[in-house]
């Protein structure tokens, strides 16, 4: 787990959008999601799901 990975994580948090996280971090949505993903494998759990596209939400699911 890395710092900026924890970043972006609270970005999307505050914000409650990917696409308006990655504008105030000045990166790509991509990346963004990229950097969460890799978060979301250190971690073992789910914390970003897309919810209607348009609006994600968080939710934590521990894999088995």
């Amino acid at each position: 787990m890395e710092l900026l990975q924890l970043q972006y994580f609270l970005a999307v948090a505050r914000l409650e959008h990917v696409t308006e996280a990655a504008r105030s971090l000045h990166v790509t949505q991509s990346s963004l999601s990229k950097t969460i993903q890799r978060l979301e494998e250190d971690l073992g759990v789910h914390i970003l799901r897309e919810f209607r596209k348009k609006q994600p939400y968080i939710q934590f699911h521990v894999q088995y």
